[in-house]
């Protein structure tokens, strides 16, 4: 999966520049494009025979942020947004209810620093948020959370 990722994203680029090119010079310069396609080939061909190359690895990097160990074809991610008024809690339930306990960040704080609540209690159907800033602000700040697990499946 990370290799065809990787070598997705090489053809992708060597597309954009050659079409870049060819808008820059507003003509149709074959040769060009045969140069770029050669380079695009060639390193795909590298990432695909050469194990752990620096391109792969950045790639692979992005993707098992995302991923849970033995599930990536079956993660799932919630996310919404939640407020917060002083000090208190937070209940957010999910919409769709975990099979297992996920993994749960605040992502997005939306220029609230050090008033950013953290994650008190984790369970497959709902997250507790609670702040434990010193002075909390009295009027609501609104923060943005994210939650990956795996799915509940219905028995049957």
């Amino acid at each position: 999966m990370v290799k065809l990722l990787t070598i997705f994203n090489l053809l992708a680029g060597a597309a954009s520049i050659a079409g870049l090119y060819v808008t820059l010079n507003l003509g149709y310069v074959p040769y060009m494009l045969m140069v770029t396609f050669g380079l695009s080939l060639g390193l795909s061909g590298y990432v695909l025979f050469v194990p752990g190359t620096r391109i792969e690895r950045n790639v692979s990097s992005k993707v098992r942020r995302f991923a849970l160990p033995g599930y990536p074809d079956e993660l799932v991610i919630q996310s919404g947004e939640f407020s917060l008024t002083g000090f208190g809690l937070a209940v957010v339930r999910f919409d769709q209810p975990f099979a297992e306990t996920p993994t749960v960040e605040v992502v997005n704080e939306k220029n609230n620093r050090g008033y950013a609540p953290v994650v008190k209690e984790v369970t497959p159907h709902q997250v507790i948020f609670h702040r434990d800033a010193m002075s909390a602000p009295a009027e609501g700040q609104t923060f943005t959370w994210v939650a990956r697990g795996l799915p509940l499946k219905p028995k049957g």
